[in-house]
């Protein structure tokens, strides 16, 4: 698994390579011990998952027996579930803030078994298919969060062995394959093997997993529950993020327009604002006048994550970076310089036999933000 907490920070040629991070979960977070929830419990999910699947089996030999006199082909298909433990992952956005959410995955073993071509029998083939449900509680950092569940159904994959008779090879390789995958996919209801369902819990902004025991989980469980969060007056114990000026960067071998017109997108955790400037060119700087966010303290145990993302208006790719405050650095209160990079393909120089490395991307410094944050207590700014 890639460590998604990370700014690699490298000098090379006079250059600073940074790398656009994947922000940690901001939420939600956990059901207190004496909150009012619903439990879930994952027996039942668990169960309508293998019984789709034993569905699917018994359609398909259905259907391989059904066109065993146009392929000459017979088989019969069975299968084998491996329920893997259920764990709290995250989304892995860079350019948008990210929440968790609960995760249980199947892995699904098919055995083609008895296979014959035109009478000749050959050997068995398995093959392989990933199937997910993930538990979220969707837009838990509003008043009107809600539960849903997602199961998705990745293609299934055949066996890397080959064969001489090409039709049987095809019928294996693709046709099979197909028909499994088509067959999951009807059954879970979505065109592109993803559905999406809500879940009857009332309103959320917290969530816990029990994740059960081995072999199946079928005691694991999931509770959601909606917590009233304290009110605070809207000038009290508050955070402002103002984006003071912009500067863009000059970076030397890239070939950049002499002036560029771009769009700001900036996230204070879940809040938001927007900016545009025109006509920017290398190493200016220009001012931005009430362009600013304000979001609410974080707890102790909690952070401020600020995403910015800039696009340019001639194009549509989106370059982007963040920075992470924990309590331990005052939650970011302070003047901050944030650094926005763009993906560069470079090239470098031959190595002493001769050869030439192959072109590799780096990060460089493409736009620097004047971010300024400020506690807001009583009405005044601190």
């Amino acid at each position: 698994m890639k460590n998604f907490f990370f700014l690699l920070l490298t000098t090379l040629s006079f250059f600073q390579h940074v790398n656009a991070q994947v922000t940690p979960p901001l939420g939600p977070p956990e059901v207190p011990a004496n909150a009012t929830s619903t439990e879930l419990g994952l027996n039942l999910f668990i169960e309508a998952v293998k019984n789709n699947i034993q569905t699917t089996v018994i359609r398909v030999n259905r259907s391989i027996d059904s066109m065993s006199s146009s392929t000459n082909v017979r088989a019969r298909l069975s299968h084998r579930i491996q329920v893997r433990a259920p764990f709290m992952a995250f989304s892995t956005n860079s350019q948008l803030p990210n929440s968790k959410y609960a995760k249980i995955s199947f892995l699904v073993n098919y055995t083609i078994s008895n296979i014959s071509y035109h009478g000749i029998s050959y050997f068995d083939r398995q093959l392989t298919q990933d199937v997910t449900m993930a538990f979220s509680c969707k837009q838990w950092f509003t008043e009107n969060g809600n539960a849903i569940m997602k199961v998705s159904a990745e293609t299934p994959t055949l066996d890397d062995a080959s064969f001489a008779e090409q039709a049987l090879n095809f019928f294996l390789r693709n046709t099979l394959t197909n028909l499994v995958d088509s067959k999951l996919k009807g059954i879970i209801a979505g065109a592109s093997g993803d559905a999406t369902t809500a879940l009857p819990t009332g309103k959320c902004n917290c969530m816990s997993l029990s994740p059960g025991s081995t072999p199946y989980f079928e005691n694991s469980s999931i509770r959601f529950a909606y917590v009233t969060p304290k009110r605070a007056d809207v000038f009290t114990n508050n955070l402002t993020i103002n984006l003071k000026s912009i500067k863009r960067l000059k970076i030397v071998g890239f070939p950049d327009p002499v002036e560029e017109s771009i769009n700001i997108e900036f996230y204070a955790n879940y809040k938001s604002t927007v900016a545009s400037v025109n006509k920017i060119k290398e190493n200016e700087e220009q001012a931005l006048n009430n362009v600013a966010v304000m979001t609410a303290r974080p707890g102790d145990n909690d952070m401020l994550v600020l995403i910015g993302n800039i696009t340019s208006v001639s194009g549509t790719e989106t370059i982007s970076n963040s920075m992470v405050f924990r309590k331990d650095r005052n939650f970011g209160v302070g003047t901050h310089k944030f650094i926005v990079v763009r993906p560069v393909i470079v090239t470098s120089l031959p190595r002493p036999d001769g050869s030439i490395p192959k072109p590799h991307v780096v990060y460089r410094p493409q736009y620097e933000l004047m971010v300024q944050v400020s506690r807001v207590e009583m009405g005044m700014a601190r």
